[in-house]
């Protein structure tokens, strides 16, 4: 998969959350999972929590031709680590 994103957005994500979307070739996808958040008459917006080194981030964007533009990445809030655990580890 390649990825693409807007420089001036992921110099606002940067400074916002701390992470820059260049980190998505570190991210895990075979401990992520994925599902639809937003979708417009004009695009689907996929979210993905996952690990991140020793994180668990989120990430949000949508599929452009054959890339993943890359929306936002953060870092997972407590529901969605939550979440992210109970579908991973079957835990509550």
């Amino acid at each position: 998969m390649k990825f693409e994103w807007d420089e001036a957005k992921n110099l606002i994500n940067l400074k916002k959350h701390g992470l820059a979307f260049d980190a998505v070739h570190d991210f895990d996808w075979d401990q992520a999972i994925g599902r639809e958040t937003q979708v417009s008459e004009y695009e689907v917006r996929l979210m993905f929590i996952g690990p991140l080194g020793l994180d668990i981030v989120t990430m949000v964007g949508t599929e452009r031709d054959d890339n993943f533009r890359i929306i936002t990445l953060r870092r997972a809030t407590r529901a969605e680590r939550r979440f992210w655990d109970q579908e991973i580890h079957g835990r509550t």
